[in-house]
């Protein structure tokens, strides 16, 4: 096989940890002897998750194949670049800080290491401190009680994350931490410089005035300053890019002690001379170590298998992004996977924005007087629901005559490899506690249970919001009319009790549950049971305390608080990349379009109810109430 690769890739990490990963160019597809070296998602079976999150794959080697210097590697084939490493490199604490060499080089101390001359390691988070008195001058100097300019001199390079401190300025020592924002826009320098003044006048603004046309130096005023001490300034790199990614140019004998690899290029050009390296490792880069095809290794450094070993990916791309994965144990250690070495089947890892999922939702059939809605959820590609989780998936519920969308994120379940997710139909609090879409508010469907009313002499349980009236033509039907909405529909229950005092309509009492017509907000309409009906029409308009009607669909609840007839809905909905870390309903987002009223046709002829599978579901509930 071609060896026109790069040598390994391994990183340092912590101040407690170091790590190592090989990257080497090797093709998409491997040439090993495909065997005894297993690859599978480190939970749950699909090879998917949702732009944003990270993938963890598995792999282990049979001991037939296993035993001393035969590390397991994995070959990571991206062809865009994008996805990266968070976990599975060789990892090791160093044993002592991070020290200074001759020749711009840092000498590493730890004990037992795996490494060897030409591994590639990044020390991320390595700190590189100057303290410069000689950048701070007095240029002038006053009496006691009169002001002193004072100039602190800041000129160099600067990145992200560096620390500028200056002592004897203040009450104390002030820092400044330089911003993407500063090195974003104008010149670096000046803006670094406007931040520091800032943090000095903020800290004691009473001593310090601005003084400044900022440059590429602070200049303050010091007022009053009797004996103005010399302001002592320490400038604080971290993250030094040159000190990442580098091979490492020699290793102590037996790899007991130490290795030496390259220090930042030029360091003494950066801010100021004469200053140390200290070691704050803090993070893993495996960036910059990619061949030709953009394909990389990961060296575990691992020679036996007593347990799996994972890597984790993901990529920060705000586009689909995909990488194809293959384990192996490399006999001769030399990053290549040979003809005659093991290595795993191939597998391709995929990040999927939420717009390139089509998903299937299945909305259970409802019925009349169903207390929930229930959905069921699965997505193509199929996404690894034990690795996306149950924080970033849901649905968008919508239900007949309510202009309520109602979200509410869903749970795996790991043995139907479904989404399942649920939100009841009462009035006010809903179960299972959803959000309305797009907010943190409690979601509600907006409807008013409707209550007993009495006639309007007395004072029942909506106040003045009584029964003004009952009359009942000659064909039997009574009309109730209230004097504030009675929030009952067509198909509710009532039963209705006349007091003595309102014998006029006394025909109108019903004491079996009868099913009212909503003629108005206002009005609804019942037929009397009575077999006798009046030869002439009926009214009271001035009803007693006594004459009420009480609702009786379900116990004391009307429909509202259950499925009625009409249409019912539920839509999927994910996190975005934006929000993929967080956690609540508020922030799904809805995909796909809306299919409402059956307009596509089941695709299950036997359904009583008609059902629509899509991006969204319906339910239709049939057009006649039944108890």
């Amino acid at each position: 096989m071609s060896k026109n690769m790069t040598r390994k890739g391994l990183a340092l990490a912590a101040i407690s940890a170091l790590a190592a990963s090989a990257f080497v160019s090797l093709p998409a597809s491997a040439a090993g002897i495909t065997g005894s070296v297993s690859l599978a998602p480190n939970s749950g079976s699909n090879y998917a998750v949702l732009l944003g999150q990270s993938f963890s794959l598995k792999s282990n080697s049979a001991s037939s194949i296993t035993g001393t210097g035969k590390y397991l590697k994995f070959l990571v084939a991206d062809t865009n670049s994008s996805v990266t490493t968070t976990s599975g490199q060789y990892n090791i604490a160093p044993t002592a800080a991070t020290g200074q060499g001759a020749a711009d080089t840092l000498t590493v101390t730890v004990a037992n290491h795996k490494f060897k001359i030409g591994d590639k390691v990044s020390l991320t988070g390595v700190t590189y401190v100057s303290t410069g008195t000689a950048d701070v001058t007095r240029t002038a100097t006053g009496a006691a009680g009169t002001n002193e300019a004072v100039t602190i001199a800041i000129a160099g390079t600067y990145a992200v994350g560096d620390v500028i401190t200056v002592a004897n300025v203040a009450g104390a020592a002030v820092s400044y931490t330089v911003t993407a924002a500063n090195l974003a826009t104008g010149t670096a320098i000046n803006n670094i410089a406007t931040g520091l003044l800032a943090a000095i006048t903020t800290a004691d603004g009473a001593l310090f005035n601005d003084n400044s046309s900022e440059t590429s130096n602070v200049k303050i005023v010091a007022k009053a300053q009797a004996a103005y001490t010399t302001a002592a300034t320490t400038f604080t790199r971290v993250n030094l890019a040159a000190v990442s990614n580098v091979a490492i140019s020699a290793v102590s004998t037996g790899g007991t002690g130490t290795i030496t690899i390259p220090a930042a290029v030029a360091i003494s050009g950066n801010v100021a001379s004469g200053g140390t390296y200290s070691s704050a490792l803090a993070t893993i880069s495996t960036s910059g170590n990619r061949a030709a095809n953009l394909s990389y290794v990961v060296d575990t450094k691992t020679d036996v298998n007593t347990s799996n070993r994972v890597l984790a990916l993901t990529t920060a791309s705000t586009t689909a992004q995909s990488a194809t994965v293959t384990a192996w144990v490399d006999d001769n250690d030399d990053n290549l996977i040979d003809t005659t070495e093991y290595q795993s089947a191939s597998q391709t890892v995929s990040f999927v924005p939420i717009t390139s999922i089509t998903p299937t939702v299945t909305l259970s059939p409802v019925t009349t007087g169903d207390t929930a809605l229930t959905a069921t959820i699965s997505t193509s590609p199929a996404l690894n629901g034990e690795q996306v989780g149950n924080t970033s998936v849901g649905a968008v519920f919508t239900r007949q005559d309510s202009v309520k969308e109602l979200a509410k994120l869903a749970t795996y379940n790991v043995d139907t490899e479904l989404w399942e997710v649920s939100v009841g139909l009462e009035v006010g609090s809903v179960a299972g506690s959803p959000v309305l879409y797009g907010t943190a508010t409690a979601g509600n469907w907006g409807f008013t249970n409707p209550t007993t009313r009495s006639g309007v002499d007395g004072t029942d349980s909506g106040g003045t919001d009584g029964i003004s009236s009952i009359a009942v033509s000659t064909a039997g039907v009574v009309t109730v009319t209230t004097s504030a909405a009675h929030d009952l529909r067509t198909g509710d229950k009532i039963t209705m009790v006349v007091d003595a005092d309102d014998s006029t309509v006394e025909i109108a009492e019903e004491t079996t549950a009868v099913s009212v017509t909503a003629t108005g907000t206002s009005s609804f309409t019942y037929s009397i049971s009575e077999t006798t009906l009046p030869t002439a029409a009926l009214s009271d308009l001035d009803l007693q305390n006594d004459t009420d009607y009480t609702i009786a669909t379900y116990s004391t609840n009307g429909l509202v608080t259950r499925a009625f007839p009409g249409s019912y809905s539920a839509k999927f909905a994910a996190n975005t990349k934006t929000d993929i870390d967080q956690t609540t309903a508020q922030y799904l987002t809805k995909v796909g379009s809306a299919v409402t009223n059956g307009a596509a046709v089941a695709s299950a002829a036997s359904l009583s109810v008609d059902a629509v599978e899509g991006s969204t579901a319906v339910r239709l509930v049939p057009t006649q109430p039944t108890f």
